[in-house]
């Protein structure tokens, strides 16, 4: 049986805006693809926010289990996909381990960042006061700081021409991984923030091919 992928989208917008590339990743890697909306995207019900997402992506991967459970998918080769925020939302999810209610064969990070107050940094230097973000920032993410939690193989996608994320924090997220299984870190030079899975031809995906069949041990 093939891998299957739990996608976890970004910010902006709702699964509906991204069937091209839900159907470019059926083609190019031969997977099952579960896709979903956060709460309050899309026609999920209900408000966004940190604790709210992760329970979102938990329930989705409660629901391949139970796929797992009567065969309709292979449980050994379910892998987390995640793009910026989605990225900190597979991220959170993973590093829970064991407690999981399916534990993943993989973990993939794409244009991702190392947390809200880090990105509140670079966006807007001038208020980059600890004081300020640890009394008015809503939201976390601080994926830097849980990454190390996370025992399973990691791949990092990086556009280096991301306008939303600075490259480098991917780099010091797959430097924070040193828990995982192993890591593989793959740069496209022409990808931006939403779209390097359109530039990154045929390096990105290979990249996540051969990380797929690196995890399963196997040629599907």
């Amino acid at each position: 049986k093939c891998p299957t992928i739990l996608f976890c989208h970004e910010n902006a917008g709702n699964i509906g805006l991204r069937m091209q590339e839900f159907e470019l990743i059926l083609k190019q890697l031969q997977v099952n693809l579960f896709v979903f909306d956060y709460r309050g995207y899309g026609f999920s019900q209900g408000t966004p926010s940190e604790p709210g997402l992760i329970e979102d992506s938990r329930a989705a991967l409660e629901y391949l289990s139970k796929l797992a459970a009567n065969k309709t998918i292979d449980g050994s080769k379910v892998f987390l996909f995640g793009r910026s925020l989605g990225g900190a939302v597979v991220v959170q999810l993973s590093s829970h381990g064991k407690d999981l209610p399916l534990e993943p064969a993989g973990v993939i990070i794409e244009n991702s960042f190392t947390s809200i107050a880090d990105m509140l940094d670079s966006a807007f230097p001038f208020l980059a006061f600890s004081f300020l973000k640890q009394k008015f920032l809503r939201l976390k993410w601080e994926s830097l700081r849980t990454i190390n939690s996370i025992k399973y193989p990691i791949l990092f996608l990086s556009g280096l021409k991301d306008e939303l994320v600075p490259a480098h924090h991917m780099q010091r997220l797959k430097d924070g991984a040193k828990s995982a299984k192993f890591c593989e870190f793959h740069t496209f030079p022409e990808g931006t923030h939403n779209d390097t899975w359109l530039r990154g031809g045929v390096q990105y995906w290979s990249a996540q091919k051969e990380f797929l069949n690196k995890c399963t041990k196997s040629n599907f």
